[in-house]
Order: structure tokens, then C-alpha cells, then sequence
């Protein structure tokens, strides 16, 4: 056992001594630059402590071992914990990135779950209204308040629910790339599913987007099936989606085709959505990268979303690719540039 405390400018910023020891460490006081030998609940230990200034910092390292090398020779404790302190400054930098990665995706985190909570909360107000609330007159059951706002515009009330429905699964995903962050790693569980039904669960949350912008959604019925893990491959498709409905254009058809080959099932989403120039077919999918036409109007994201996507379906050992057809359905549109389009999903068929 060889356990250590690491200090920067008399602050711990490593701690790597657990269990009996930990408890014990004020048994185990050594002046710096010294070791000394203790006997702890019969165990055998020697504890030492060393310093080294870098710069405008000062580095110590606090070492406790069981080992029956260290415990005959200080010298050679001494240097494996002098190797340590060597390399101090390139560790604490080290972890003052990571602890700054991991604040700006807390953040973001919580900037998305406090906006989409605003939003859902707005949806409400919009459906029930908070001044008829606010006046409710005597007599006037919540029940009966309630209904009558629903039947007085049931469609805009439904709009609402699925709109609600679809900011609960941005909330969704938005834990679950967080967990992934967190924990390095994502559960999977590769089954077969009916691949138009599992599309169905996802595209029913942007019912809303696609009216709103007059676009009509055609896709093809199949029971066709494949291998994925279900959460993921959501999270997947959910992000793809989202991508269409901010730049395919209004007015236009979304055509969705689910076909098989040899070897893959594919899925083609096939639309007029803003240009992409040649050298974008692949940089869309890298993260941070924005569309040249997107940033034009304004429309640019954040650039992870097809990121995600990418990254999320190879957890289900599937992979998705842009095709833009130039010269195909171009056009120019209240001051945007529009193609052809496709967007194409290969899913695994068979182990």
C-alpha cells in the first residue's frame, strides 16, 4: 500500500490516502523534509513528507506506506514520492482543466433545464391563463377553470401537451450526455425493434415545429427491423430531427424511407433545407462546427447537436452521412439558399 496527499500552496487539491490511515493521520504528524515509522493497530507504517516550490507555487507531497521496501529504506520512498512532486504542477494543471470542462457542461446543464422549465412553465400559463387563474371567481371550481380554458382552444392545448412532451425529452437527453460526461461511459442494451415505430415515438414531439413552418411529413410504413439500443439511437434520431426542423424549408415536404440491402437498413430523410457547401458534408458532423448558411441567418447552434447524434448512434453500431444534391430543387428563399438534401441512418440488420 503507498497512499499520498498532495498540496498546493498548503491547500490539498489530491487525496489518495483512505480507510484506517485516513482516520489516523493525526498519529501520523512528520515535520517536512522527514519520515518516521508507526505502528498502527499492529500494522507496520511510514509516513513521510516533502516539499518543492515551482515558480510562485509551493508543492508538498504527504506519503503513507506499508510496504516492506519503504518501510526499510526512507531514500527510496523518498524518491517515488519526489518523482511525484516532480510532476505536481503538470497534475494540478491537468485538473484544473478537467474541473473547468466539467463546470461549463454544469452549466450549460443547468442554463438548458432552467430554459426548458421556463418554457413548459409558459406553455401552461398559455393553455390556463395565469390572470384567469389569478381571479378566479368564488364558487368556480379548479376542475371547471381548468376545463373550460381546455375547450375553449382543445387544438392550441394539445399543441401545448406535445410541446411539453418534447421539452421532457430534451431533459432527458440533456442528463444523459451529461451522465455520459460524468461517467465516461454509457450503458447499452443492443435488441431488435421495429424501426417505423420507434421513428413514430420520436417524431410525434415535433408535430408542432413541422406545422408551424408548413411542412408536410410523409413516412414510409415498414415492420422492418434492426439492432440498436433504444436510448441512444432516441437520442440520436431526436437530435437529427431537431437539425430538420430549423433549416428544412417552409412550405416544402419532408420525406422519410426506411430500406434494406445486403448488408444495412437504412433510413433516408430527404428534404429542401438550406445549402451545404461541398467541404460541409463532413465538417457537419464535428463538434462545435456551424453551418456556413446557418451562421448567415442567424440560425446557427451550438454546433453539437449532429455531433451527437453521429457519436450516439455508434453505440448501435450504426453511422449517418449527409448527401447534398446541389443543383437539385435550388432555389433562393426570403434571403436563403436552398438544395436538396439527404440525411442517411445505416442501421445493423443482423449480428
Amino acid at each position: 500500500m503507498f497512499e499520498y496527499r498532495m498540496f498546493k500552496n498548503k491547500k490539498i487539491f489530491i487525496d489518495k490516502i483512505e480507510g484506517l490511515v485516513k482516520y489516523n493521520l493525526h498519529l501520523m504528524e512528520v515535520e517536512c523534509g522527514h519520515s518516521k515509522r508507526f505502528e498502527l493497530k499492529g500494522n507496520k507504517y511510514r509516513a513521510l513528507n516533502s516539499q518543492l516550490i515551482q515558480g510562485e507555487n509551493e508543492f508538498e507531497i504527504f506519503c503513507v506506506s506499508d510496504s516492506k521496501e519503504h518501510l526499510s529504506s526512507s531514500s527510496l520512498m523518498r524518491r517515488e514520492a519526489e518523482l511525484l512532486l516532480s510532476r505536481a504542477q503538470e497534475i494540478s494543471n491537468a485538473k484544473e482543466i478537467a474541473e473547468n470542462e466539467v463546470q461549463i457542461h454544469v452549466n450549460r446543464l443547468i442554463h438548458n433545464l432552467v430554459t426548458l422549465n421556463a418554457s413548459n412553465l409558459q406553455e401552461v400559463y398559455f393553455t390556463i391563463d395565469e390572470h384567469t387563474i389569478k381571479n378566479r371567481q368564488k364558487g368556480v371550481s379548479w376542475k371547471e377553470l381548468i376545463t373550460d380554458s381546455i375547450n375553449s382552444d382543445p387544438y392550441s392545448a394539445g399543441l401545448s401537451l406535445v410541446r411539453i412532451a418534447k421539452r421532457c425529452s430534451q431533459v432527458k437527453n440533456e442528463i444523459s450526455l451529461y451522465n455520459s460526461i460524468i461517467n465516461g461511459t454509457i450503458d447499452t442494451k443492443i435488441e431488435r425493434h421495429e424501426v417505423h415505430r420507434v421513428l413514430m415515438s420520436i417524431f410525434y414531439v415535433f408535430f408542432p415545429d413541422f406545422t408551424d413552418n408548413d411542412v408536410r411529413v410523409k413516412i414510409s410504413e415498414t415492420k422492418e427491423t434492426a439492432l440498436l439500443d433504444y436510448e441512444t439511437f432516441n437520442i440520436s434520431l431526436y437530435y437529427i430531427i431537431e437539425n430538420i426542423t430549423k433549416y428544412i424549408r417552409p412550405g416544402s415536404q419532408l420525406d422519410v424511407n426506411i430500406s434494406r440491402d445486403s448488408y444495412s437498413l437504412k433510413i433516408e430523410f430527404s428534404m429542401v433545407s438550406l445549402y451545404l457547401h461541398p467541404e460541409e458534408e463532413i465538417k457537419i458532423f464535428m463538434e462545435g462546427y456551424s453551418g456556413i448558411e446557418a451562421k448567415k441567418i442567424s440560425k446557427n447552434g451550438s454546433g453539437l447537436g449532429l455531433f451527437t447524434a453521429k457519436k450516439y448512434l455508434a453505440k448501435s453500431n450504426a453511422d449517418v452521412c449527409l448527401i447534398a444534391f446541389r443543383d437539385v430543387d435550388f432555389e433562393e428563399f426570403c434571403n436563403r439558399v436552398y438544395c436538396r438534401n439527404k440525411i442517411i441512418v445505416s442501421l445493423s440488420t443482423s449480428l
